[in-house]
């Protein structure tokens, strides 16, 4: 659970995990014929800390925010990606998929997609899970969602997967990533 170990510079309501997924579905065209879509729906997380929109002036519509938000487009391997009708209930087995964090901070909904937005909220990486948020935006994996780390002098070294085994990257207490080790 890395929602717990994120401290945002400007504290936040409402921090968590969200996913936007797909799956595949075939549905009936006007003119009694079949088209291939791609069904859309959001998850939020179990990692999350906070109330969503807790501090909003207007809590109805932060939350009608927060729950509109999209990020995927507007197709998915070809297919036109529509709305699914309800959401789903367990992962999908989508052919697309979208991983990012979302915040509240009054009325604001935010998002955080990418390791530039982390550092923005962030400020100073001063956790291990700010690092691991900050190096899974930037495309490292890690097993189960976790990282074995390590705090070094000015920032965190962590132990993230490749397809050649264990990889050590360095995240600077700036947010700067690099490797430090790579079997490849």
């Amino acid at each position: 659970m890395l929602a717990k170990g994120l401290s945002p510079t400007n504290e936040v309501d409402f921090i968590g995990a969200r996913t936007e997924a797909t799956e595949r579905d075939v549905r009936t065209a006007g003119n009694g014929g079949v088209v291939h879509v791609a069904e859309w729906s959001p998850t939020m997380g179990t990692d999350s800390r906070g109330t969503p929109c807790a501090n909003a002036t207007d809590v109805d519509a932060c939350k009608t925010k927060l729950a509109s938000l999209r990020l995927m487009g507007d197709s998915c391997e070809g297919l036109s990606v529509v709305t699914k009708a309800a959401p789903m209930r367990e992962q999908p087995s989508g052919v697309c998929r979208v991983a990012y964090w979302v915040y509240t901070r009054g009325d604001e909904v935010g998002v955080i997609r990418s390791p530039s937005e982390a550092r923005a909220l962030f400020g100073t990486i001063d956790s291990p899970e700010e690092a691991i948020v900050i190096a899974q935006l930037g495309g490292e994996t890690f097993s189960c969602g976790a990282a074995a780390y390590a705090r070094v002098d000015g920032g965190f070294d962590l132990t993230s997967t490749s397809v050649c085994g264990r990889r050590i990257v360095r995240v600077s207490s700036d947010g700067q990533v690099s490797v430090i080790d790579d079997p490849c």
